[in-house]
C-alpha cells in the first residue's frame, strides 16, 4: 500500500521523502490493484466545488471525482453510459431517451433519479444553475427535457444534429448531475454544498483547507464494480510552480496536468524513468492560448489598434522562450485536432519581416490618432493574466519588448484565479487578457460560447469578456448547426476563421502542448480521451494491493 499524503510529509520532514519514493519497488503489471492515496496538484485554489458553475482545471479536477455525467468519452472518442446504463436515439434523429442505472444513490443515500437530471439541466435553461459552457452551446439545440418516469430522461432536439451525443459527452460540456434535494429551495449561490458538496461520483467529500489541500474517500458503495480502485485522493493546492515539480520529483504529488509543470522541465522529466510525461487525456482539446482585447473601451475600440498589435506578435519568438519550442504557433481560434480547422484563409498580420511588421505597425497607429510623444510612447497596456501557471505573465515581457519598438509599453497584472476571472468576467475591468479556451470535440462547442454577441454576460466564465458583436458571425454560427454536409460545414467555419482575423476581438498565439505528467508507477491515471481533469476514476499503482 503505497504511504498516505500525511506519512509523506512527516517523512519528507525528517529528509527521508526522497529516498523512499527511490526505494518503492515497482512490480509487475498484472491488471488493476487496489489501495494507496493518489495525489493530484492545482495551481489555485477553486472558487467552488459545485461542477455545474465552476469551470476550469482546478476546479474541475477537484470536484470530478465526486459526480458523474450521464455518458462520456472513452479512449477513443466513442460515447460510454455513466449514470446512464443505455440510451437510444429515435428514427428522425431530434429524441435521445437515457435510461438510468437502477440503485444509484447521492453520497447521503438519497436515491438518485430522472428529477435530478431534469432539474439539473433546467437549471441552465432557467438560469437558477447555469452550466457556462453547455448553456452557450448545446442548451441553444434543445426543445425540451422530460422525465417521463424515475428512470428516463429525454432531450429533444429542434432539428437533427449528428454530432449531438459525441459533443454531449465531451469532458467540458459533459453535465454533472447533481442532487435536487441539496439545491432547490435554498439560496442557490451561497448554499454550502458549493463547498462541501455532495454528489454520486467514485469518491465522497472529507474536507478543504483553505490554501492547503482538498481531501476526498472512495464511495464504498459506487455504482461500477472496481472502481474507484485507490482509497483516496489528496488534491494540494500548490501556486508555486517550482514547489510543484519538486514535490512530484520527491513523490509528494503522482500527477500534474499540462499547464501546471513548467515547459523547461519536461525534457528532464522526459528522461525520468519514475516519471512519464503523456498527452494521453488531452484528446479534442484544441487548446489556444490568446490574446482577449477589451474591445469596449480604448484603445482596443479601434480595429486598426487590434490589427497594429498582432503585426508585432512574434509567435515564433514566444513559443521559442515561453514554450521552449513545444507549442504550435497559430493564427486560428480552432486547434489543429478540432473538425473544420484550417490556416489557409485568415488574414496573417504578417508581411513577411520584423522590420515591415513594425512600419504597418506604426502606419495604423498613427492613423488611428495614437501618435507618439515627446517621450517616444503613444500609451500603456496592462496585460492581466492569471497567477500559478508556468508560462504566465511571460508573454508580456516578451510583448513589451516587440511593442517598445512601435511607441506601446505593456505591463504585467498578476491575479489569482477567483480576482482574474472577476475583472475579465465579472466587472470586464481589463485591457488585455491573457486567456486559454478549446475548440475541444467540435468548433460549435468551442468556439461561439465566448464569441457569441449574446454571450456577453457579466459573471459567467467563460463568455464573451471582450464585449465582441458581429452579426454576421452570429448567424454563421446558427447555420453550422443546419448545415446540410461537412463541405458545407467546413465553409462556414472556413468563414468564421476569416472574420475573426479580420475583426481581432482575441488574438491567437499559440495551441498548447500537452504534457501531462504522472508518477511512472501508477496505471489508468485518463479513463477518457479527454479526460485530463478526471484523472482519479480508474487509477491505480502498480504498488497496491491485489484485493480490496
Amino acid at each position: 500500500m503505497r504511504p498516505t499524503h500525511h506519512l509523506r510529509r512527516l517523512l519528507a520532514a525528517a529528509g527521508l521523502a526522497a529516498a523512499m519514493a527511490t526505494a518503492t519497488p515497482v512490480m509487475a503489471q498484472d491488471g488493476p490493484r487496489f489501495g494507496g492515496t493518489f495525489v493530484a496538484a492545482i495551481a489555485g485554489e477553486p472558487g467552488g466545488l459545485n461542477p455545474v458553475l465552476f469551470q476550469g482545471a482546478e476546479p474541475q479536477i477537484a470536484a470530478a471525482p465526486m459526480f458523474d455525467p450521464l455518458i462520456q468519452l472513452d479512449m477513443v472518442g466513442n460515447p460510454r453510459g455513466v449514470l446512464a446504463e443505455s440510451w437510444t436515439v429515435s428514427d428522425d434523429r431530434t429524441t435521445v431517451t437515457f435510461t438510468l442505472r437502477e440503485g444509484v444513490r447521492w453520497h447521503d443515500g438519497k436515491p438518485l433519479t430522472s428529477a435530478d437530471v431534469l432539474w439539473t439541466f433546467m437549471g441552465t435553461r432557467d438560469g437558477y444553475m447555469p452550466h457556462p459552457r453547455y448553456r452557450s452551446t448545446l442548451d441553444v439545440l434543445v426543445d425540451r427535457y422530460e422525465a417521463p418516469d424515475p428512470r428516463s430522461f429525454t432531450i429533444t432536439l429542434k432539428q437533427p444534429y449528428a454530432p449531438f451525443l459525441r459533443v454531449f459527452a465531451a469532458a467540458n460540456y459533459a453535465m454533472p448531475i447533481v442532487p435536487k434535494h441539496v439545491y432547490e429551495g435554498t439560496d442557490i449561490p451561497n448554499n454550502p454544498a458549493h463547498w462541501a458538496p455532495v454528489g454520486s461520483g467514485p469518491f465522497k467529500f472529507r474536507e478543504w483547507v483553505r490554501g492547503s489541500h482538498i481531501e476526498l474517500v472512495r464511495n464504498e458503495d459506487y455504482f461500477i464494480p472496481d472502481q474507484p480502485r485507490v482509497d483516496s485522493v489528496f488534491i494540494r493546492i500548490m501556486p508555486d510552480e517550482t514547489a510543484r515539480l519538486l514535490a512530484l520529483r520527491q513523490g509528494e504529488v503522482d500527477y500534474l496536468y499540462y499547464y501546471a509543470v513548467a515547459y523547461s522541465a519536461i525534457p528532464a522529466l522526459q528522461a525520468d524513468p519514475a516519471i512519464t510525461v503523456t498527452s494521453d487525456g488531452a484528446g479534442l482539446q484544441g487548446l489556444v492560448q490568446l490574446l482577449a482585447l477589451n474591445i469596449a473601451q480604448p484603445p482596443f475600440d479601434d480595429v486598426r489598434v487590434r490589427r497594429a498589435l498582432a503585426h508585432l506578435i512574434d509567435r515564433e519568438l514566444i513559443n521559442r522562450l515561453v514554450y521552449f519550442g513545444l507549442a504550435r504557433p497559430t493564427v486560428s481560434n480552432i486547434g489543429i485536432t478540432t473538425p473544420f480547422w484550417t490556416e489557409e484563409v485568415q488574414q496573417r498580420h504578417d508581411l513577411g519581416s520584423a522590420e515591415a511588421n513594425l512600419a504597418e505597425a506604426e502606419r495604423l497607429l498613427d492613423e488611428a490618432g495614437h501618435v507618439r510623444g515627446a517621450d517616444g510612447n503613444r500609451f500603456t497596456v496592462s496585460l492581466m493574466h492569471m497567477t500559478g501557471r508556468p508560462y504566465a505573465g511571460k508573454i508580456a515581457e516578451i510583448l513589451d519588448e516587440s511593442l517598445r519598438r512601435a511607441g506601446i509599453r505593456m505591463t504585467a497584472t498578476p491575479l489569482d484565479r477567483p480576482a482574474f476571472i472577476e475583472k475579465t468576467h465579472g466587472t470586464w475591468e481589463f485591457t488585455v487578457a491573457e486567456q486559454q479556451f478549446s475548440s475541444g470535440a467540435h468548433p460549435y462547442v468551442g468556439i461561439p460560447r465566448y464569441l457569441l454577441s449574446s454571450q456577453h454576460i457579466s459573471g459567467t466564465y467563460p463568455s464573451n469578456s471582450m464585449g465582441y458583436a458581429n452579426p454576421e458571425l452570429d448567424a454563421l454560427f446558427a447555420a453550422s448547426v443546419q448545415a446540410g454536409s461537412d463541405a458545407e460545414e467546413a465553409e462556414i467555419w472556413a468563414r468564421v476563421q476569416r472574420i475573426l482575423s479580420d475583426d481581432l476581438p482575441v488574438i491567437p498565439i499559440v495551441e498548447m502542448p500537452y504534457t501531462n505528467v504522472h508518477r511512472s508507477e501508477w496505471r489508468d491515471v485518463f479513463s477518457s480521451v479527454d479526460g485530463v481533469f478526471d484523472v482519479t476514476r480508474t487509477v491505480w499503482s502498480v504498488n497496491g494491493r491485489p484485493t480490496r
